[in-house]
């Protein structure tokens, strides 16, 4: 795997299906958009394609919103029964473009991104060498409004090459040292063979906080705002890389926004928890 290659805070929250893509775990509000969303979270449009093959591509938070970035011509791995792409795409189509844009350019990326429910979308798509143009009039699903990282998590990727797919590959992106707690994150992690690293765009919040866990004994509460990590803020490089890098045993001095002041704590990361 190149070391490169750049896996979106929004894959934590990816899994792997059966037939071996990565699909978005989320909830349809059907088609007639009748059922309302729960509290944390937000309709957005649903073509009814429930897995891509990508390789590579990325996926960021960008103003409640998971943004793609293709390299490659995307493949679709599996269709909704009776969703809205249903009778109009297949397994195995390669999506070229989006209403008149390039899947591949940063257009049409964005465009892919923001599907409305009822809109009527254009693909084009290539099927066994040869392109056709299909309309698909998005329904909607409901997609929570923040992104949460857990104690501890496995990416699964899938990258094409000369149209088979590779083995799936599993990434640890989260650190060898142990917090506890968990955060919701405008956020990337850059996934490459020696370490991940990661890019905040505004400071995480703590979101949970596990039972006898160093985050608990250091005195961290769920709704604190992680500012900086040894008196660098986390929005910087070096500060997201002394949040994100640490090892068991070591200590890190986080400042930390609780209702509107500042207070600073010291935390020693312990080991990950088996199955954690």
């Amino acid at each position: 795997m190149n070391t490169q290659t750049k896996i979106a805070a929004a894959l934590v929250g990816l899994i792997v299906g059966a037939t071996g893509g990565v699909m978005a775990q989320e909830r349809h509000a059907g088609g007639n958009h009748t059922e309302a969303c729960g509290e944390h979270e937000v309709a957005v449009g649903a073509l009814g394609i429930k897995g891509l093959a990508c390789g590579p591509c990325t996926q960021t938070r960008r103003d409640g919103r998971w943004i793609w970035r293709f390299d490659a011509e995307p493949e679709v791995l599996e269709i909704q029964e009776g969703g809205p792409a249903a009778g109009k795409l297949e397994a195995g189509d390669e999506i070229v473009s989006v209403n008149g844009l390039l899947i591949t350019s940063a257009e049409g990326g964005d465009r892919w991104s923001n599907v409305e429910p009822g809109e009527t979308v254009t693909l084009v798509v290539r099927r066994e060498g040869r392109e056709r143009t299909v309309g698909i009039q998005a329904g909607s699903r409901c997609q929570k409004r923040a992104f949460s990282v857990p104690h501890d998590v496995d990416v699964a990727i899938q990258m094409i090459e000369h149209g088979e797919h590779r083995a799936i590959t599993l990434i640890k992106i989260l650190p060898e040292g142990w917090f506890g707690f968990s955060f919701s994150c405008n956020c990337m992690a850059h996934v490459g063979e020696e370490e991940t690293t990661w890019e905040f765009e505004d400071a995480p919040k703590i979101i949970a906080v596990a039972e006898n866990s160093p985050a608990e004994r250091a005195g961290l509460e769920t709704g604190d705002i992680i500012v900086a990590a040894d008196g660098h803020p986390v929005t910087d490089n070096e500060g997201a890389r002394r949040l994100t890098t640490v090892r068991p045993g070591e200590t890190v001095q986080l400042t930390i926004e609780r209702n509107g002041r500042e207070i600073t704590v010291e935390i020693t990361a312990a080991d990950r928890p088996i199955g954690d």
